[in-house]
């Protein structure tokens, strides 16, 4: 019985080390939940401030872009419509694509009698040629006779003249083989006008006529816009219009892409509208990518020839996201020395020289000699600490 009782106070007190060793391991697991995930590294970046400076102030104008060019192809002849080789959409090569074709049966015919009148008036030419050749040994020959007193002068002259007819008949085979000629390239150049090409790079907008329709001569095919750099035309006020210049330069806002595209103007339309009283002016604005698109709303800012001050920010600062633009400011931390990011809505005005003029308005929790991040915004998120590589300095003013 004693030794019973020895046996379960050894297995008790081992128990009862082996939990004891558990506990630590428990209170330390609970320290690590209480810690929570780690937090995004430090992320490197470059910074330089906000500046407030004075600037010329702006207006804003709305206006539409609109495609650089526009025609609508039309048949230069009249026939029946055997192919239509473009959908609207679809791109265009100038002088490559071909967009319809008309009835070129009666135009192949002409152009297979046109070619042979071509080739009998050549061959013509040949054989006048060879004749001439012919006549001419003949008078050499009945020159040197008539020298050695062997020939009548009434052969040597008859012998002249037939050199004379022989070159006055290839004159004439020469002027038929040029009128040929020309009937040929007429015969082609009307071909060419059945097979209706496009005018100029671009793409096709609409398609007027279908394969089997008849085209009348001058009728409308399909019609067709350029591709590639793009206007914005915008209705700037009678009193700031002579502000501008062509050449300047101008920052169109594009409202469905909600980003800024600089453009150089290219025309000022001389004429106002009576009810507005404002003048046309259009920008140029390059298009590779081929996201601008004509019809879509824009604005821009005129100078109006008035100084305010203005916050800005470096252009490198600016990110346009799929929720709008946004800059990056390195605000303190209550953690810690180690500035973190936090990002910060802005509407951008206008440029100045390498600098974004900012809407105070939305930007009004932005100290003006905020720390922006100009280098490595791109991968942010908010609360990440931020290690300064290196503190641009402000812009003189």
């Amino acid at each position: 019985m004693a030794k019973c009782n020895f046996r379960l106070i050894i297995a008790v007190c081992a128990v009862t080390l082996l939990g004891a060793s558990f506990v630590p391991t428990r209170a330390q697991e609970s320290d690590e939940d209480r810690k929570g995930p780690p937090g995004p590294p430090p992320a490197l970046v470059h910074i330089a401030p906000l500046t407030r400076r004075t600037v010329q102030d702006r207006l804003a104008v709305i206006g539409r872009l609109q495609v650089v060019r526009r025609s609508v192809v039309a048949s230069e002849r009249s026939g029946r419509v055997t192919g239509v080789s473009v959908e609207e959409g679809d791109k265009v090569v100038a002088a490559r694509t071909v967009l319809a074709q008309i009835d070129d049966t009666w135009a192949r015919l002409d152009l297979r009698d046109a070619e042979a009148q071509l080739d009998q008036a050549n061959a013509r030419i040949d054989q006048t040629n060879a004749n001439l050749e012919q006549a001419q040994r003949n008078r050499e020959r009945m020159g040197g006779l008539y020298e050695q007193q062997s020939a009548q002068l009434k052969e040597l002259q008859d012998a002249q003249t037939l050199v004379k007819v022989v070159q006055a008949r290839l004159a004439g085979d020469k002027a038929a083989a040029q009128a040929a000629q020309v009937r040929l390239d007429r015969v082609k150049s009307e071909m060419d006008k059945l097979t209706i090409r496009a005018p100029f790079d671009g793409a096709v907008v609409r398609k007027i006529i279908e394969v089997g329709q008849w085209a009348q001569e001058g009728a409308a095919v399909v019609e067709v816009v350029s591709c590639g750099a793009i206007d914005a035309q915008v209705n700037v006020p009678e009193g700031l219009v002579n502000l501008l210049k062509v050449g300047d330069d101008l920052d169109i806002w594009v409202e469905p892409l909600g980003r800024t595209v600089t453009g150089k103007v290219t025309a000022i339309v001389p004429e106002a509208s009576t009810a507005a009283r404002t003048f046309p002016v259009k920008v140029r604005l390059g298009n590779a990518a081929g996201q601008l698109m004509a019809g879509m709303s824009v604005r821009a800012r005129v100078p109006t020839g008035k100084s305010v001050e203005a916050l800005t920010a470096p252009r490198d600062a600016v990110l346009r996201t799929a929720d709008g633009t946004v800059v990056w400011v390195a605000a303190a931390s209550p953690h810690g020395p180690m500035p973190v990011a936090q990002p910060v809505p802005v509407r951008v005005l206008f440029a100045v020289d390498d600098r974004y003029v900012i809407d105070p308005a939305r930007a009004a929790v932005i100290d003006d000699d905020a720390q922006v991040v100009i280098e490595g915004a791109e991968r942010l998120v908010p609360g990440q600490p931020l290690i300064v590589q290196e503190q641009s300095t402000a812009r003189s003013e």
